[in-house]
């Protein structure tokens, strides 16, 4: 009798195979001791100083394979023995390791290797950026990523998988949505069934959180007031976000809450933080701009043209709201607040205002541009397919 096939690490105590003499009638038992012997590394990470980043990404042999908080260890068994390369990566731009992100290690058999990354941290320099998103394949898959560059369309850095961000009224962190939904079918009726939600992510720490009550919620914006995130639930009747709900930014896990029941898309926050602007469907398959109070009182209808009026982004100064108009293409217009006047700034679409409030940078189609408000001055950031620009404020 012999136990074959003994998983790498681990050694059978005594002989094999083992004999036995089995007798009619009688049974037998035979025993095998079967001993862990660890051909193993722990990582450990030593985090000092301050704005620390919380978790980092380990790889072996540069194929990624787990994650270690600060000050924290992990443990990757059933090694071969032999050499090994441990890198970590995902480091934010604030911090540093000593000995470089990259070690080499000989692991022996029946050995555990202590590998350590003493990594220090300082306050992050947080310079005037330019977030959007953009679509990439990654095994065969099209996903949408977040990525930052400069005013000037320089130093492009990928900082997290999803779509739609926005900045904090600090401008330290980006609020984006990382949510997928599909629709399944049961009996003949449509269910949502989705993953992910709202997240914030500080693009210097790279530390990641997950908004309590944002599950499944798109296009989200913070409000100035620092206390609400508004967002979009899922779902209308082609599997769209059409929910404008707010939830609070902090404290205890909170139901959202609803603002009005009416189809809403793209909300951005007054300066004050008291009301939302956002695309609306009044009539029947007819994009508008409507504006609603943070407590979802005092609808007011701001445009009732034939075109598709979309992309709202609210000035610094509360008078004038930028938006996208669709006829036979895709411009950039505004709408003054005191009376209703729309003027045309140029083609293209999403815009979002720049800091000083002087400028918008937008979608051009084939890249980002920016551009004065007085429709002067169009610079070219980007050369690709490139997806709502948001402005560090």
């Amino acid at each position: 009798v012999a136990r074959g096939d003994v998983i790498r690490g681990f050694a059978v105590s005594g002989t094999l195979p083992r004999l036995v003499t089995v007798t009619a009638g009688q049974v037998v038992s035979v025993a095998f001791e079967i001993a862990c012997v660890a051909t193993a590394i722990t990582i450990t990470t030593r985090v000092t100083g301050s704005d620390i980043q919380n978790e980092y990404q380990v790889a072996l042999n540069d194929a990624p394979l787990a994650r270690v908080g600060a000050n924290g260890s992990v443990v990757v068994g059933r090694l071969t023995p032999g050499k090994y390369t441990i890198k970590l990566t995902s480091l934010g731009d604030n911090c540093s390791v000593a000995s470089g992100n990259q070690i080499t290690v000989d692991v022996g058999s029946g050995t555990t290797t202590p590998v350590l990354f003493e990594i220090s941290c300082v306050p992050p320099i947080r310079l005037e950026k330019i977030a959007f998103a953009f679509d990439s394949t990654i095994d065969g898959l099209s996903q949408r990523f977040i990525r930052l560059i400069n005013v000037d369309g320089s130093g492009a850095v990928t900082v997290a998988r999803g779509d739609s961000p926005t900045w904090t009224t600090d401008g330290t962190r980006l609020v984006f949505s990382d949510a997928h939904c599909t629709r399944d079918f049961y009996y003949g009726y449509a269910y949502p069934n989705c993953t992910g939600g709202v997240t914030l992510i500080d693009p210097e720490t790279r530390n990641v959180t997950v908004v309590s009550g944002g599950k499944a919620g798109f296009s989200p914006a913070w409000a100035p007031t620092n206390d609400l995130i508004a967002f979009l639930g899922c779902c209308d009747s082609g599997g769209q976000a059409s929910s404008l709900l707010v939830v609070p930014v902090s404290g205890p896990p909170a139901t959202p809450r609803p603002l009005r029941a009416i189809d809403a898309y793209h909300p951005a926050w007054s300066p004050d933080g008291q009301r939302i602007v956002f695309s609306c469907i009044v009539d029947p398959s007819n994009y508008d701009l409507c504006i609603i109070n943070r407590d979802g009182t005092g609808l007011v209808r701001l445009t009732s043209d034939p075109a598709a009026d979309t992309g709202p982004a609210w000035s610094k100064d509360g008078k004038r709201i930028a938006f996208s108009r669709q006829r036979t293409g895709s411009e950039i217009d505004l709408i003054t607040l005191a009376d209703s006047v729309v003027s045309r700034v140029t083609d293209g679409s999403a815009p979002a205002w720049s800091r000083d409030g002087k400028k918008l940078v937008f979608e051009g189609g084939d890249g980002l541009y920016t551009i004065n408000v007085d429709g002067s001055n169009r610079i070219r950031l980007t050369s690709e397919s490139h997806y709502a620009p948001a402005w560090r404020p």
